[in-house]
């Protein structure tokens, strides 16, 4: 082959036009022993190529792709069912809140204004009786709380003597 059929079929190699024969011409030039210097930098390229033709793949080679699309189909759905179960849990807050709350509130009604001057004692004695009657009242309330605390202190003091 001439420096010019070789530069040609380079060309039209690089330009991915050249016939499978032109090709086998190409490989076969630059496996041989007598290379132009000006070609010699393709010479590794062409040597590559066909090494690589004649690798093989692994026997586990489909198993191990087969695998890689099947966990990758298996994080595709994570990545899209968890926010969508997110989004549903939000969802799901939002709609009990509004279920807890009454959606029209009572109005409060209206609490008529009270006069407290009728209340007032017109005298000093309604003043020292009305008072009188509210600390009474007061006493009252306040035995009655003794008493009762008096007989809780009591039970507690017996629950005590038993862990005792």
């Amino acid at each position: 082959m001439t420096n010019q059929n070789i530069q040609q079929l380079l060309d039209k190699y690089f330009e991915g036009e050249t016939s499978l024969e032109e090709e086998a011409a190409l490989k076969n030039y630059f496996q041989g022993q007598h290379i132009d210097p000006a070609f010699q930098a393709f010479q590794p390229l062409f040597r590559y190529l066909d090494a690589e033709r004649q690798t093989a793949l692994s026997p586990s080679f489909d198993e191990k792709v087969l695998s890689r699309i099947q966990s990758e189909r298996q994080m595709r759905v994570r990545r899209i069912i968890l926010p969508l179960a997110r989004v549903a849990a939000v969802i799901a807050i939002i709609l009990g809140v509004f279920a807890l709350f009454p959606k029209n509130p009572q109005p409060a009604q209206a609490v008529a204004a009270i006069d407290w001057e009728q209340y007032e004692p017109e005298t000093d004695e309604e003043a020292i009786a009305e008072a009188t009657a509210a600390l009474k009242l007061l006493a009252s309330k306040l035995n009655g709380s003794s008493k009762t605390a008096t007989s809780e202190l009591g039970k507690i003091e017996k629950s005590a003597a038993v862990f005792k």
